[in-house]
């Protein structure tokens, strides 16, 4: 195929997909397309990458709310929101997750509590945006950790808390169901798609 060919594919594919998501509903995933308003968007990034070659990510969005999840279902949830409560952007969906300046000086505290540097006090934690997850901390690793070892246990807890995040914010869950309604979505958009 030549390259007027393929970039007539790829923006017909495109096309395809960005006008099946816009009419696209699944109650069974909470994926409603529209109410008083379009909730279904798409974002598209076109790029190179290291063989040359040209990618094309579609990225499959769901602005809906609810009462349980005012800033969006499908957006950062509320129990993760002491690390990360920015929405996640075309960054974090390419693989990237950027987590707030705030939290460098907040880690310092959290491994200061697990080394034993500060002293645990639960009055002096009121205003702390991690006193629940310091808790648990302490709960799991008790106190007198190394500096090293506290670092590892921030680093592991982070790690965990923006991997839940990237999981409530996909529209199509990583499971069985939601990968299945994926590929479904996938076949009625695009007629030609196949699995392999």
């Amino acid at each position: 195929m030549n390259k007027k060919k393929e970039k007539e594919q790829i923006l017909k594919t495109v096309g395809e997909i960005l006008q099946a998501w816009g009419k696209y509903s699944n109650e069974k995933l909470d994926i409603i397309c529209r109410t008083d308003v379009q909730h279904n968007a798409i974002t598209s990034v076109l790029r190179k990458n290291s063989n040359d070659e040209y990618v094309f990510n579609i990225i499959l969005r769901n602005n809906k709310t609810s009462k349980e999840y005012p800033d969006g279902i499908f957006h950062v949830h509320k129990e993760y929101h002491n690390i990360k409560k920015e929405g996640i952007g075309l960054i974090e969906a390419m693989g990237l997750l950027v987590l707030p300046g705030r939290l460098k000086d907040e880690i310092a505290l959290i491994e200061g509590y697990l080394t034993g540097d500060i002293n645990f006090d639960e009055k002096a934690l009121e205003d702390v945006v991690h006193k629940e997850e310091i808790k648990k901390l302490l709960d799991k690793y008790s106190v007198s950790q190394t500096k090293q070892k506290a670092e590892i246990i921030v680093k592991d807890y982070i790690s965990n808390v923006c991997k839940s995040i990237l999981e409530c914010t996909a529209v199509f869950k990583n499971n069985k169901e939601g990968q299945e309604a994926f590929i479904d979505f996938l076949k009625s958009a695009v007629p030609e798609f196949k699995v392999d």
